[in-house]
């Protein structure tokens, strides 16, 4: 058939349809005004979509022109959505609309200096899930981020927790890392999954999902730094002492790979200088060996951080004296969540008690390591992030007890 007779037909669908319930058309100035047909239903069985205040209850009208310009929108953004492109960049400067999957690089997408963001699904009509108003929004950051290995762990035994180790350029490509390491790849399937739909069984990923799901989410696809860091210090390290708990050690050692990665980042990017994280653990990983493989009396801890950092590698050293069939690292929880250092020092003795038929006599490491713990008294001000912080570097960390002679050298 011609163009015309095409057409025909088509308006004769689409105009008596157009609007979502003809009860609330009115006519302004000869011509007819209704409620759009898209993300938006006015019926008896919704009696609190209406604005009882007013004379026509509809939340908006639209004529029909602007209301078929409204459809061709949605049926739009539709066709990315079907193609699993969820996020939408409106630029308005440029006149122009990008498109992308979660997963997807975008290799051509710089930013945009002004317009709107959509995330949008698939469901039984397209729906847009989120919308802002985005500034200068750039996918490629400010400053590269450096994903770095605090703990050297061996590239070719573990692979899969090494794939990642290196420089990162843009927001999606941290974003991932995010999810896949802090979350375990639950972060980026739930979103916008109302929270008692949730499907993860560990309450402690499921509670982070749903306090901090947001403000990671306009971190990395809106551009807005406000609460990130913050919120970035806050979860990371419940999810580490979660991994442990789990017996999840490998991944609690990446997740503080990233944690220490985001610290020098933030810091690099807000210029505050001082050391880098990777400078600060080599530093108390040597200058502990140091001192627990000392044949000579071994000298006090320099700092806070190394006290912390030696607390945590003597109770490894107590755990892997038990006989248990299975050695829970849940172990850690009493010495992690104690504030007061004289009860965590009895708390180290309750150990030693429990243990010491397994240590022998002439244990010089293990005695240096635990008469510097003993005789340091730390500073009542050094705040809970970092001493937990250091105690879950050094539970970690190779143990320096068992270090070896040549590793030494």
């Amino acid at each position: 058939k011609n163009r015309e007779l095409f057409i025909q037909e088509d308006n004769r669908y689409i105009f008596p349809n157009i609007y979502n319930s003809n009860d609330y058309n009115v006519e302004v100035e000869g011509k007819i005004q209704g409620i759009p047909d898209n993300n938006l239903g006015m019926n008896a069985k919704k009696p609190f979509l209406s604005i009882k205040t007013r004379k026509n209850p509809a939340s908006y009208l639209l004529d029909g022109d602007t209301a078929l310009l409204q459809k061709q929108f949605f049926e739009y953004l539709m066709n990315f959505a079907s193609n699993g492109k969820n996020n939408v960049y409106v630029d308005t400067v440029n006149n122009k609309i990008e498109a992308y999957g979660d997963k997807e690089e975008r290799k051509k997408f710089a930013g945009i200096e002004a317009g709107y963001y959509l995330r949008i699904q698939k469901g039984k009509e397209l729906e847009i899930q989120v919308q802002d108003n985005l500034v200068n929004y750039q996918d490629k950051l400010l400053l590269n981020f450096n994903y770095q290995d605090f703990f050297k762990m061996n590239i070719e035994n573990y692979p899969e927790y090494t794939k990642d180790i290196g420089i990162h350029s843009k927001r999606t490509s941290v974003g991932r890392l995010i999810n896949e390491i802090f979350f375990s790849k639950y972060l980026l399937t739930n979103y916008f999954t109302d929270a008692s739909d949730i499907s993860v069984k560990d309450s402690v990923l499921k509670r982070m999902i749903v306090m901090y799901r947001n403000v990671i989410f306009d971190w990395i696809y809106k551009g807005i730094d406000n609460n990130f860091e913050t919120a970035e210090k806050r979860f990371a390290l419940d999810l580490i002492k979660n991994a442990l708990i789990n017996n999840y050690t490998l991944r609690a050692m990446t997740q503080l790979n990233l944690h220490w990665s985001f610290k020098d980042y933030f810091a690099e990017l807000k210029q505050q200088g001082g050391e880098k994280m990777a400078e600060v653990a080599t530093e108390i990983r040597e200058s502990i060996k140091e001192r627990v493989m000392s044949k000579e009396k071994v000298k006090m801890p320099i700092n806070d951080k190394e006290y912390y950092y030696a607390v945590g590698q003597l109770v490894a050293y107590f755990i892997s004296l038990s006989k248990a069939s299975k050695k829970s690292q849940s172990m850690i929880n009493p010495v992690i969540n104690i504030s007061d250092d004289r009860v965590l020092k009895e708390r180290l003795i309750q150990l030693y008690k429990k243990y010491n038929y397994a240590i022998e006599h002439y244990n010089v490491r293990f005695k240096n390591l635990f008469a510097m713990i003993l005789a340091y008294k730390p500073d009542a001000r050094t705040d809970k992030q970092t001493k937990d912080e250091m105690i879950l570097f050094g539970y970690m960390d190779s143990n320096s007890i068992y270090t070896k002679k040549e590793e030494n050298n």
